[in-house]
């Protein structure tokens, strides 16, 4: 693809930028080693971004949605299978429910890097939530509302096991 920056790029060209810049994020996130072509990928990414919501306030909706199906995407190919496994043991599953937080959080926070010119301009003048506040919105809704009553039952059987000395 010729740089971004020379020419108009429609939609699907940008979700495709996007779309390769979290493939090495997710890659990142497994192994803990970053590739040498993400940081390449994230200025192409977050300059397709800037380009396409900076043309008309429909692109920025799209692509604020998009943002969303990333991150309920994200939950329900990596953070629900991997807590639905840990379901036996409350220790274990406590230490997942951490890990799978922390994996979260770093991949929210990238992705909020890429989209922060949808926060600074159109969800600014459109009232609608800040990218920071929706990932969080969006974890309640698709993995803590969903896994509150075990969550609270891994707890209190710590918290039993502590006072028994286990």
């Amino acid at each position: 693809m010729n740089d971004i920056n020379d020419r108009e790029i429609t939609l699907s060209e940008c979700k495709s930028e996007i779309d390769n810049y979290l493939r090495l994020l997710h890659q990142h996130l497994q192994t803990g080693v970053v590739d040498k072509f993400i940081i390449k990928q994230f200025m192409r990414t977050h300059a397709c971004i800037y380009n396409l919501s900076d043309r008309e306030a429909d692109m920025s909706q799209r692509l604020y949605e998009y943002y969303q199906s990333i991150l309920k995407r994200f939950l329900e190919q990596n953070v629900l299978p991997k807590l639905e496994l840990k379901v036996t043991d409350s220790n274990q599953f406590l230490m997942e429910v951490v890990h799978q937080w922390r994996q979260y959080s770093i991949f929210t926070y990238s992705n909020t890097k890429i989209f922060e010119y949808l926060d600074r301009g159109y969800i600014k003048h459109q009232s609608q939530v800040v990218l920071s506040d929706l990932a969080l919105h969006i974890y309640k809704r698709n993995i803590f509302e969903g896994k509150k009553a075990q969550l609270r039952g891994a707890i209190l059987d710590q918290i039993q096991k502590d006072r028994n000395d286990e």
